[in-house]
């Protein structure tokens, strides 16, 4: 999601039964979005994606952007399958002195006394998914979430935070989240999301599983962001 997957009710199962499946065995890479082209197949992808399942109200120019794209500490990770882009995932790193994002803006009541406290959070949000089989969309998402979830414990952030709708919170229980607020009306989208947390202990113990190779990838594409925005740590 992008707090959205494309997955069915059905999809919502364990991570087990394929969480040995290494989806690097795939074409999967990814990429962060810098320049203006990359960020425009990502908003075209995020329309698709969400318009496609009656999630949003038609646009003009079938995009799905709004102004958290652009704020500071926040990146969008491309997904592409033999070079097609498939996924998207949004990242933003929020502490107290830069709350702004999708979540924060809906859930403010539950995250702002959080960050006041002194928690970093990594927002997650738009996640949008492209796929025609199931079993390339779970593969899928599973590595777009794997890749949200290194660079948040990059980050060192304690929780990660996400909005779902109510058909997918089986799925992220499974993944580690907790439920953190009921349903309620979310940015752009026609059907109510809930806020969802995990903590960054949970976290690790799945980047620890996570292949030699993914991460050290990962790791290297964390060290060029970073380098690009000052604001990541600030």
């Amino acid at each position: 999601m992008h707090n959205l997957l494309s997955a069915r009710a059905e999809d919502a199962r364990s991570l087990d039964e394929y969480a040995e499946k290494d989806p690097h065995r795939s074409t999967f890479d990814y990429f962060v979005a810098r320049s203006a082209d990359d960020k425009d197949r990502i908003y075209q992808l995020r329309y698709s994606a969400y318009h496609g399942q009656d999630l949003i109200a038609p646009r003009m120019d079938q995009r799905l952007r709004d102004a958290h794209d652009d704020a500071p500490g926040t990146f969008s990770l491309g997904v592409t399958d033999a070079g097609r882009l498939v996924s998207t995932i949004r990242l933003s790193v929020l502490h107290v002195a830069r709350p702004a994002s999708a979540n924060y803006a809906a859930f403010a009541d539950h995250l702002g006394p959080m960050l006041q406290g002194g928690t970093t959070i990594t927002d997650i949000s738009r996640l949008a998914v492209l796929c025609e089989t199931t079993s390339a969309r779970r593969r899928l998402i599973h590595y777009t979430l794997r890749l949200a979830e290194i660079f948040a414990a990059a980050w060192d952030t304690e929780y990660g935070a996400v909005a779902v709708r109510r058909s997918h919170v089986p799925f992220y229980r499974r993944y580690g989240f907790s439920i953190a607020s009921e349903p309620r009306p979310y940015s752009a989208m026609v059907v109510p999301l809930s806020l969802m947390l995990i903590h960054r202990d949970r976290r690790r113990r799945d980047v620890a599983a996570m292949p030699a190779h993914l991460l050290a990838s990962v790791e290297e594409e964390h060290r060029m962001v970073a380098a690009l925005s000052e604001t990541v740590r600030a």
